[in-house]
């Protein structure tokens, strides 16, 4: 049986996509291509990402370390792979027009994300379906990925990833926030 939050992220960024939002966010099939292109590289290939992304956004890698360093390695190791697959494919939608992330743009994502995060729980599904109407996802594509994979690892056949509940929500508000982050760093934002 699903946990409350994860049917709760699953309707708020499933079908619910506006469609008047496509023309400013990452669309869906950049990001399924990114997902794909991601998951085929070498284990060289994919280290030489790992140190282009270091290069490009230090903040954002440091962020990720600093609050993945407390929960299980194989939830980490799955937050790292969803980071970089995010990374990537805002790389490819804004290229030079993507800026490094400053730290100040992460804890104001961040607390936005904890304040959203906070005023969701307990919510019911009528009112969840108000604050939808009033509140457009910047990414949600992206949004839309992150839920996907954070629920088909956990639950994986081949090799499960098991998330409890809070280390769910807790990846959900880290990866939101690198969301939020590098859309504000694109031009414009």
């Amino acid at each position: 049986m699903e946990h409350a939050l994860i049917i709760t992220l699953r309707w708020v960024v499933g079908a619910r996509i506006r469609e008047e939002r496509d023309m400013e966010a990452i669309s869906e099939a950049m990001m399924e291509e990114t997902w794909m292109e991601m998951g085929s590289l070498e284990p060289q290939e994919a280290q030489g990402q790992v140190q282009e992304v270091w290069r490009r956004q230090p903040e954002l890698m440091q962020f990720l370390m600093e609050l993945t360093e407390d929960i299980s390695q194989e939830a980490s190791e799955l937050a790292f792979y969803i980071f970089f697959v995010v990374v990537r494919v805002f790389e490819k939608a804004y290229g030079e027009e993507l800026h490094e992330v400053m730290a100040e743009q992460i804890v104001e994502s961040f607390e936005a994300n904890q304040d959203l995060i906070e005023r969701l729980a307990g919510l019911n599904e009528p009112i969840l379906e108000k604050l939808w109407e009033t509140t457009l996802l910047e990414q949600p594509y992206v949004l839309k990925y992150v839920v996907e994979a954070l629920v088909e690892a956990s639950q994986s056949q081949e090799d499960p990833v098991e998330l409890s509940e809070h280390e769910f929500g807790y990846l959900f508000l880290v990866l939101k926030t690198v969301i939020d982050a590098l859309h504000k760093a694109s031009v414009g934002k």
